[in-house]
C-alpha cells in the first residue's frame, strides 16, 4: 500500500528511520537505472567509510579510538575490542573498532572499463548538519563539480543547512520549495539544472545524463519512493496520528490533517 501523501512523506524524514528509508530508496533507484540502461552501462551502490578527513575504506575496517579503558573484567571468549593487558591487572588502555555508518551513493559505470560516469547523490541529515561530516561531503562534491562525472543530488530533507550545487539564492528565486534536485553535467562549470517540489506534489521525473552519444535516461523519482515504501514497515510502523518529525509549517500540517484524516490515519 503506497504512502498516504503524493509526493514525499514527512514522516520518513525522521532521522531516527532515515538510514533504512536511504537503503530502500537507493536500492529502488538502482534498480530502475539498471532495468533502463543502455548497453554498456550499469549502476551500483557503493559504501564508503568515513575514518578522518580525507581518507575512505571499507565498512569491515573500523575507526581507531584509544582511551582509559572501562572497568570491567577480561572476557577472553569475545572479540570486537583489541586490549593492551598488563599482567594481573587491569589494562591502562584499551582500542575499541568502531564502525561509521557507512556513506552510500550510486554510481554509474562503463562495463568494460569501470569509468565512472555519473554520481547520485541522496543526501542524508550529516550532510546537512554543520560539522566534519557536511564539510566532508562538501569537499567530495567540489571535487566531483570540477571533474567530468556527472553529479546528480537528491535532498529529500527538509531541515538542515542547504547542501546541493545548487545555490541557495537560484532556489529561491524559483519561489516555494521543499525539496530539490540538483543536476551538474561533468565539465559544464558552474551551469546546473534543478527540479523543485513541495510536499503537496509529486517527486519530479528527472534526467540522468550518460556517456556521449546516448540520450539522458529518465528516472522517475515518486516511482522509487513508491517501491521503497512498500517494501520498508514504514506504513505499518509509523503513527500518523501524530506530528512528523521535523514538524511541519502551520498551513502544511492543517493540510496533512485532512489528508490523513481523509485516509482513515487520524
Amino acid at each position: 500500500m503506497p504512502s498516504p501523501f503524493p509526493g514525499m512523506d514527512p514522516y520518513l524524514e525522521n532521522p531516527s528511520q532515515w538510514r533504512g528509508v536511504h537503503q530502500r530508496l537507493l536500492t529502488a533507484l538502482t534498480q530502475l537505472l539498471n532495468t533502463d540502461l543502455p548497453a554498456g552501462l550499469y549502476a551500483d551502490s557503493e559504501d564508503r567509510v568515513i575514518v578522518s578527513p580525507g581518507r575512505n575504506i571499507y565498512p569491515d575496517v573500523g575507526v581507531l579510538r584509544f582511551g582509559t579503558a572501562p572497568n570491567r573484567p577480561l572476557d577472553s571468549g569475545r572479540g570486537g575490542v583489541a586490549t593492551l593487558l598488563e599482567t594481573s591487572a587491569d589494562p591502562s588502555f584499551y582500542v575499541r573498532h568502531e564502525t561509521q555508518p557507512p556513506q552510500q551513493q550510486i554510481t554509474i559505470r562503463t562495463v568494460d572499463s569501470k569509468e565512472l560516469v555519473a554520481v547520485i547523490e541522496l543526501l542524508s541529515p550529516t550532510n546537512k548538519r554543520r560539522g566534519k561530516d557536511r564539510e566532508e561531503y562538501l569537499a567530495k562534491q567540489a571535487e566531483l563539480l570540477a571533474s567530468d562525472v556527472h553529479l546528480i543530488e537528491i535532498d529529500l530533507l527538509r531541515e538542515g543547512a542547504h547542501s546541493v550545487a545548487v545555490s541557495q539564492e537560484d532556489i529561491q528565486t524559483r519561489g516555494e520549495s521543499d525539496y530539490v534536485v540538483c543536476l551538474h553535467y561533468g565539465g559544464s562549470g558552474e551551469e546546473f539544472e534543478f527540479w523543485l517540489s513541495t510536499l503537496r506534489q509529486r517527486l519530479p521525473r528527472i534526467r540522468i545524463p550518460l556517456t556521449d552519444g546516448l540520450p539522458d535516461q529518465i528516472l522517475d523519482l515518486q516511482r522509487a519512493l513508491d517501491q521503497a515504501y512498500d517494501s520498508g514497515p514504514h506504513r505499518r510502523g509509523t503513527d500518523y496520528r501524530l506530528a512528523p518529525i521535523p514538524p511541519l509549517s502551520e498551513t502544511d500540517a492543517d493540510w496533512a490533517d485532512s489528508l490523513l484524516r481523509n485516509a482513515g490515519l487520524r
